[in-house]
């Protein structure tokens, strides 16, 4: 973390706004992370589609977010791949802006809190991993799933990747970034919430990150 000489007084920590607490922010720093973003994933996913042609001899393709297949192993690796894959841009688009520490995308007052932690675990839980349990316990598998062992294997390593990934870019960048660009709690939620929707929902922003080698 920062020293105090790094940063502008605050009376209190707050993580949406945290950015422009820094003395080295600007409110272009921002737009160069995205555009960097933006270039780091363009790389990366061309060279996880290019490594999966070499190790599986095959090619992946997705029509949106709601059809990926982590289900083959080549569908596993390449998916949860490049979902992980954010990780490594938001840092690197970090870490070339420099307007604020690498520390300030994950937290606001510094640390590890287990009881936050728990808190959100259990609440989670609750809201998701219960329903989901009971419906399988009251209706059975729906639907085809085809797991092989590799591609389990493959998502027990990747798929926290992807959600440590998703909380990286949506809350700990875009949330941010709005926040402190617009300075109105409102509209960053509905921003957030765009863009979050659009990388599920809408076909455009697939397209973008997607490579395809026939050049449709």
């Amino acid at each position: 973390m920062k020293g105090k000489d790094d940063m502008n007084e605050i009376k209190e920590h707050d993580f949406a706004t945290y950015p422009r607490r820094f003395k080295a922010y600007r409110w272009y720093k921002p737009l160069l992370s995205v555009l960097l973003i933006v270039v780091f994933m363009f790389v990366f996913t061309i060279l996880i589609d290019l490594l999966t042609k070499i190790l599986f001899n095959t090619s992946i393709s997705n029509s949106g977010y709601d059809d990926m297949d982590f289900f083959s192993t080549a569908g596993a690796f390449n998916n949860g791949l490049k979902a992980a894959s954010f990780i490594p841009a938001v840092l690197l688009a970090a870490l070339i802006v420099r307007d604020r520490p690498l520390s300030s995308y994950f937290s606001s007052i510094g640390g590890w809190r287990w009881k936050v932690f728990f808190k959100t675990f259990v609440s989670g839980f609750v809201i998701v991993g219960l329903p989901s349990v009971l419906c399988f316990l009251l209706r059975g598998r729906t639907g085809e799933a085809s797991f092989t062992l590799a591609s389990f294997m493959l998502l027990l390593v990747l798929a926290p990747l992807q959600g440590v990934a998703e909380e990286l870019l949506y809350r700990g960048f875009f949330m941010q970034t709005a926040a402190a660009l617009l300075f109105n709690l409102v509209l960053k939620a509905l921003f957030c919430l765009f863009i979050f929707y659009a990388q599920r929902k809408l076909r455009w922003f697939d397209d973008v990150m997607k490579f395809n080698a026939k050049g449709d």
